[in-house]
């Protein structure tokens, strides 16, 4: 693949479908080319990618002033989403409705890091850690989020200037929804400031 990661190619694959997502009502060979790019997702088995594209679907909808007859066809996007996990059998992301979280057991290791970051960031919430790799690597520990890794590297200066990354451009792309690239800036942020969770 591009990337070793399924997630970061779930990511990858996220952005493609948001880009011809955006475009939907150009050309003829966009919506087969989301399709396309929803399938890879799919097949990347990337539940925080799953979650992202849906939740970029029902941003489509929500900031591009659509019809009934384009809801109802994101509407069927999003069940052909479904459609393929369970035909396909992707048990990586059909845990997101099967399993207990809380008897997850990488739901739970996940919980136990976040727990052990957060109070290592309130011991230096201004100036964080510094990146030093070395601790996660001595620790063997993965924060699996973006956002307490930033905090806990850069504190909370740093979380700031990271979740404006996504907020800058979502606020001006606002500003100018009603242009393919505006609803494109929204969805990837959505897209990236979801993946980012986990």
């Amino acid at each position: 693949g591009t990337m070793g990661n399924p997630n970061n190619n779930g990511v990858l694959w996220s952005l493609v479908a948001a880009y011809f997502l955006s475009r939907q009502g150009g050309k003829i060979y966009h919506l087969p080319l989301f399709l396309i790019s929803l399938a890879m997702v799919m097949l990347s088995g990337s539940r925080t990618a799953f979650v992202g594209v849906m939740a970029m679907v029902l941003l489509y909808w929500l900031i591009g002033r659509r019809s009934a007859g384009q809801l109802a066809l994101s509407l069927a996007a999003v069940a052909l989403a479904f459609v393929v996990v369970v035909i396909f059998n992707i048990q990586y992301i059909s845990m997101l409705w099967t399993t207990d979280l809380m008897e997850n057991p990488s739901w739970l290791a996940r919980l136990e890091v976040w727990d052990q970051l957060r109070e290592m960031i309130l011991r230096s919430p201004l100036i964080g850690h510094g990146p030093n790799k070395e601790f996660f690597y001595q620790q063997g520990l993965y924060s699996e989020n973006e956002y307490l890794l930033m905090a806990w590297r850069y504190g909370i200066p740093g979380l700031l200037m990271y979740l404006g990354l996504f907020l800058i451009p979502t606020y001006q792309a606002l500003r100018s929804r009603g242009y393919e690239t505006g609803r494109l800036v929204i969805m990837a942020s959505a897209v990236m400031a979801i993946s980012a969770l986990t």
